[in-house]
C-alpha cells in the first residue's frame, strides 16, 4: 500500500511546474520537495500516509489524529492517500508562522487537511517561499 501511496505522491507534487520531489528514506520523510529557486535552497518535507478507505475531510483529520508528531526543523507536509479511489489529502505538520516575515515554525499536534489540490500545493510553496525568504531579512 506505501509503494503505490508513495507513486502518487509523487505524480501528485509533480503537477507543480517548480517543484522537485526528491525521494528521501530518512524517519517519518518520504520525500524533500525542492522549490526551483537558483538563488537559495528551498525545500519542505512531506510525509506520505496511507489509508484503505478516506471518503472526506472528516475521515482524513479523524484518521490524522493517530498519526506520530515528530519535530521537524523546516517545513513539513503531509500527504494521505485513499487507495479506494486515490484521493489525496494534504495537512501542515510543521507550518510556517504567518504573517511573513517571520522564521519561526508551528507544530501542528492535530492535524488539519484538505483535499489536495493544485490551488493547496500552490499555498503550500508559497508560504514556504516566505519561510525562507524571511531569513533573508533576518
Amino acid at each position: 500500500m506505501m509503494h503505490r501511496a508513495e507513486a502518487l505522491a509523487y505524480v501528485t507534487l509533480t503537477r507543480i511546474a517548480h517543484l522537485t520531489p526528491v525521494r528521501l528514506d530518512y524517519g517519518h520523510i518520504d520525500f524533500l520537495a525542492d522549490i526551483s529557486n537558483e538563488q537559495q535552497l528551498q525545500i519542505f518535507g512531506v510525509i506520505v500516509k496511507a489509508a484503505r478507505a478516506i471518503d472526506s475531510v472528516k475521515a482524513a483529520n479523524t484518521y490524522g489524529r493517530s498519526i506520530n508528531s515528530h519535530p521537524y526543523y523546516f517545513p513539513t507536509v503531509v500527504l494521505l492517500f485513499s487507495m479506494e479511489d486515490e484521493t489525496g489529502y494534504v495537512a501542515w505538520h510543521t507550518e510556517p508562522d504567518a504573517p511573513a516575515p517571520s522564521t519561526i515554525l508551528h507544530r501542528h499536534t492535530q492535524l488539519d487537511f484538505h483535499v489536495c489540490d493544485n490551488d493547496e500545493l500552490e499555498s503550500i510553496v508559497s508560504k514556504v517561499k516566505s519561510w525562507y525568504k524571511s531569513f533573508a531579512q533576518v
